[in-house]
This record gives structure tokens, sequence and C-alpha cells, in this order.
């Protein structure tokens, strides 16, 4: 099969930025964040004999093949198209499959982009078979292909952002009942998204991320059994059903790297809880600082991120106009962001090209500066 010139549908599914609930959302943690207005363009037909042809100007080669013959994962990017695929077929009985072709608005890494492409396939395939997908089954199925058929350990975050968002509201996630609400961006509020990109692409499933991840469920699993609570599975072990000061009054017999996780996702907590208070009252000073030191913690107590995002840190957090900031997503190479004064969009451009390339000048030709508006999710 060929690429098509001409698609009868398109969805547009956005990117997303966290300004704070980093890393936290796998332990139930509180989340919030915004869609912003760069993402993935899916053009697709539907094709009458089950079978798909998927092409991309940001990938290489095709994915081609049909229900009959569907491949193994062998990690590259048709992976998530055939993890999507399974993870409809598990519920819903599939006919019809796309001829497609999907392009990205900026480069990825940390934006979520692997939910934003799951979410492209989805809404692309079930709209061609006539399947009436509601908001929490689209988390749901996102969700199944990452941890199922990618084996990444992720959380609802992503693809929340991307479904709940809406444009000039700060998005607030609860996933312990799976609760969201939307925080009206107060009147007086004044600023923009800017996403620093360090050059450097990464992909989260060969990266630390699923270590981070069970060193904070081991952790809860452990203090579970320190409180001579019922036996738990450890699969249903989460930080967020043991306080605080219960993890401080035990941490000493924890190993070092799971002190440093925990003491993250409680000090996260507690960010967000602040933060949305200062949000909510239009407090853009103080709710930039927690996004700071959210950004700092996760460079010291979570250990993610890279050279070329603590560099970005140092350089940016410095810097006249800008409220806050930390690097996006996990923090493995990808972008930077921080929410700043649109009065000086262009000195922090200058400012920051200049001083980081003078570190890094072998970037130079991928190194990109991108200023964003919020933006509405898929399910509005």
């Amino acid at each position: 099969m060929k690429k098509q010139l001409n698609y009868k549908y398109e969805i547009f599914v956005p990117f997303r930025v966290c300004p704070l609930g980093a890393h936290i959302d796998h332990q139930l943690g509180l989340i919030c964040g915004f869609a912003i207005d760069k993402g993935l363009k899916i053009k697709f037909n539907k094709t009458t004999d089950g079978s798909f042809f998927i092409t991309s100007d940001n990938f290489d080669g095709v994915a081609d093949f049909s229900y009959k013959n569907i491949p193994k994962t062998n990690g590259l990017w048709p992976d998530y198209l055939i993890g999507s695929i399974k993870a409809l077929k598990e519920k819903y009985e599939l006919i019809y499959g796309i001829n497609a072709h999907i392009d990205k608005t900026i480069p990825i890494g940390g934006l979520a982009s692997s939910s934003a492409i799951i979410l492209c396939y989805l809404l692309a395939i079930a709209k061609v078979n006539n399947l009436k997908l509601e908001n929490k089954d689209l988390v749901d199925l996102v969700v199944t292909v990452e941890n199922k058929y990618m084996n990444t350990k992720v959380g609802i975050l992503d693809p929340s952002c991307e479904i709940y968002s809406k444009k000039n509201h700060l998005l607030c996630i609860d996933p312990l009942d799976n609760s969201h609400k939307l925080i009206k961006i107060n009147d007086n509020l004044n600023f923009k998204i800017c996403l620093i990109f360090s050059g450097i692409t990464h992909n989260l499933p060969t990266t630390s991320y699923n270590i981070r991840v069970d060193e904070c469920k081991t952790t809860a699993f452990l203090m579970n059994s320190l409180m001579q609570n019922s036996p738990i599975e450890y699969q249903e072990a989460y930080l967020r059903k043991f306080s605080y000061d219960i993890f401080l009054k035990n941490k000493n017999i924890f190993p070092i790297n799971h002190i440093k996780r925990a003491t993250h996702f409680y000090t996260e907590l507690n960010r967000v809880q602040e933060g949305i208070k200062y949000f909510t009252k239009g407090d853009l000073i103080n709710f930039g600082k927690l996004i700071t030191e959210s950004g700092k913690s996760s460079i010291e107590n979570y250990e993610t991120g890279s050279a070329q995002l603590e560099t970005l840190h140092d350089i940016v957090t410095n810097l006249d106009g800008v409220y806050g900031g930390r690097f996006s997503g996990a923090g493995f190479n990808g972008y930077y962001m921080a929410l700043i004064d649109p009065q000086k969009e262009d000195i922090i451009k200058k400012t920051v090209t200049e001083k980081y390339l003078k570190i890094y000048p072998q970037y130079k030709k991928e190194f990109a500066i991108y200023f964003c508006n919020t933006y509405n999710g898929v399910g509005l």
C-alpha cells in the first residue's frame, strides 16, 4: 500500500506540560498540568480490508500490516500502533483499519509524545470502526498500552492532560479516585509556556524510569509491613496510602535511593497542594518558585535529568522574566519548560540560546525554543 495524498479525516492531539506533580502519579500523587498548542496531527482514511499503512515525516520507515498479521513489538515507533490495536481488541470488535500520515509540530521528548501518538491511533481506529469511547475509556486504554505493551510503568498524568485539559485553565488530577478539576486562569495572570529543546530526544522505555517507579513501590510495600497492616500485593502498594510522618519515622531503615525517591514524592505532593492554592489566587511568583523547587528535587532526590537539562535549569531559573522552570516529563533529555512573562520573551530566548550553545555547541542545529499557550484536550 502507498501513502495517500488526500485524507478524509484529521485529528490533532496536544502535547502536555506538568509544572507540578512530576513523577508522582504512579504513586497516586496529586498532579497538575496544561495541554499546549503543539502536538501531533494524524490524517487518515478508512481501509475496508482491515489493513494499516502509517507514514510519518518524523520517523523512519512505515507501519504496514493488517489485523490478520499483527507483528510483534520490536522497539520501533510502530510498536505504539501495535499496542493500541491489541488494547482495543481486548474490548471491542475491530473491522476497519487506517491509511494514515502523522506529523508533529515540534520535536518530541518529555511532552507526553508517546501518549499523544497512542491517542492518535486510538481515536483514528475508533472513528473508522464507529466506536464511542468515553474520556475515561481513552485514559485507561493509553495506560494499558504503556504498561502492558510498551512496558513503561506510567500513571494517568499524560493522557489525562491531553484529554481533560481546557484552554486558559489549570488541570488538577487526583489519581486516588481518578477525579479531576479545572481551575480558570485568573484574569490578571499573563504568562506563556516556554519550551526549550535540549537537542537530544529520548525513548522512555529505554531509560531508568521504571527503576524509579519500582523504588517508590518497594518503599510503600515495606512500610505496609512495618506498620503490621494486613498483607497486600506488591502492585497495590502506593506511597500515597502512607503519611509523610510514617515515612519519616521509619526512613532510616531504607537504602538511600529509596529515601530520596520517597522524599521527592512527599515533598512534591505538598508542592502540588500549595501550588494549586497560589494559582487559584493568581500568585504566579510563588507558583513559579514551587516549579523551580520541583525541578531541583527531581534532580537531587529523584535523580533524573541529564547534564544538558541541568545546565538549562541553572541558566533559566536565574533569568529575569522567568516565574519558574523544570525539565519536562521524566527528564531523560528532551525539553525544559518554564512559565515566563511574555514581555521578556525575546531576551529570554536570546540569553538562553547564547549561554546553552556556548557550553553545548554541538547541538546548534537541533536546539530550539518555542513559546506556547494552553490548549483544549481532545476530550473537549
